[in-house]
């Protein structure tokens, strides 16, 4: 029913949008715990993380990054093309300041 709306690709970017920001924020988080991971991970003598299971905690790190990196751009591709659609540019230039606007600054 939502596509049948004339503002279908105007929803569409805003999901597309808040997507991006939860896969960037996601691969922040996930670069930024990096030399932790790395730091508890490597220790020879931890007993705690045996080295088959620190071996699959790290490939899973690695595909998740891949994951979210491939995902990312992917999404800045969608969202560059909605951006060129004319129902798009219609409605962002509706919300533009100074467009079609007489300021009165006296």
């Amino acid at each position: 029913m939502l596509k049948k709306d004339s503002l279908w690709h105007v929803f569409l970017l805003r999901a597309v949008v808040t997507l991006q920001d939860r896969v960037t924020s996601q691969l922040v988080e996930l670069r930024a715990s990096e030399e932790y991971v790395q730091e508890r991970c490597w220790h020879a003598g931890d007993p705690v993380i045996r080295a088959y299971v620190r071996d699959i905690a790290i490939k899973l790190r690695e595909l998740e990054t891949d994951f979210l990196e491939n995902g990312s751009r992917d999404l800045e591709t969608m969202k560059l093309q909605l951006l060129e659609l004319d129902t798009v540019k219609a409605y962002l230039g509706k919300g533009t300041p100074g467009i079609d606007i007489t300021e009165d600054f006296s």
